[in-house]
């Protein structure tokens, strides 16, 4: 497969996004079975640029990921946070100073 697609598995897990060459390469999302969803840049089927994964517990980890692993510890459950308490988060409001989020990383099958 190549360009644009969805993949269902048996599970009911769900990928929909860019394929080269038969693998996950580009913009795209991954729903699993079990409710974790992953949003963001792929590379040769790994999770690998910006994106932003959700445990079902509503944990989010936004941040940077290289070869299918977190980047660095930045943000993991930022979302889940109180924002008045911010100077309690430190080191993920410093990274979050250098994470490009400028990057469109809605999946939209109409856009080329």
């Amino acid at each position: 497969m190549h360009g644009k697609g969805r993949l269902e598995y048996k599970d009911h897990s769900m990928y929909e996004g860019d394929f080269k060459e038969g693998k996950f390469d580009g913009k795209g999302q991954m729903k699993h079975s079990d409710g974790r969803i992953y949003i963001g840049q792929w590379v040769n089927d790994l999770m690998h640029g910006v994106g932003t994964f959700t445990w079902p517990d509503g944990t989010t980890y936004i941040g940077t990921w290289h070869q299918g692993k977190k980047n660095h510890k930045c943000m993991k459950g930022i979302l889940n946070v109180n924002l008045d308490n911010v100077s309690d988060m430190g080191e993920d409001i410093e990274c979050l100073k250098n994470i490009d989020m400028s990057t469109d990383m809605s999946y939209d099958e109409d856009s080329s």
